[in-house]
């Protein structure tokens, strides 16, 4: 499966809420809210856990990725995700890698071997947001080889 790196450096495939949407997966929505109900000291349902991936240009996205400035800027951009920014270390980035590390190590990754090193090499930057591949499943978009 080709990885798809959402612009902060979360990988699609790991998104509970983008998961969850794939799969219409009413158990798995209400669990992921109550979930992050509880993480993050916010107000959720499961209806808000309905997301086609923050790289989408749809507007089913979580709430969150609405307003996310990290996504507003590599969508500005034009690139595949925040690892091409020319402001790399920018205050929304650092923040957000304060609090997931993970993402900063894959973004770090991908800066200092590539995109061909990544298997993203082939997806055109704003292209990312209309094609997806998890578990076999594929959308009818996808020009990705």
């Amino acid at each position: 499966m080709q990885e798809l790196i959402a612009y902060c450096g979360l990988a699609r495939h790991e998104c509970g809420a983008f998961i969850a949407t794939l799969n219409d997966d009413d158990d798995m929505q209400r669990e992921i809210a109550r979930l992050w109900l509880k993480e993050h000291k916010t107000d959720l349902e499961p209806k808000d856990i309905n997301c086609a991936g923050c790289t989408s240009t749809s507007e089913n996205l979580f709430r969150r990725c609405k307003v996310c400035d990290i996504r507003r800027c590599g969508m500005n951009q034009e690139i595949a995700n925040r690892a091409f920014c020319d402001e790399y270390t920018c205050q929304k980035l650092t923040r957000f890698f304060e609090m997931v590390p993970a993402a900063k190590q894959r973004l770090d990754a991908i800066r200092a071997e590539g995109r061909e090193s990544h298997g993203i090499a082939a997806i055109p930057s704003i292209r990312v947001g209309f094609c997806f591949r998890f578990s076999g499943i594929e959308s009818s978009n996808c020009d990705i080889t």
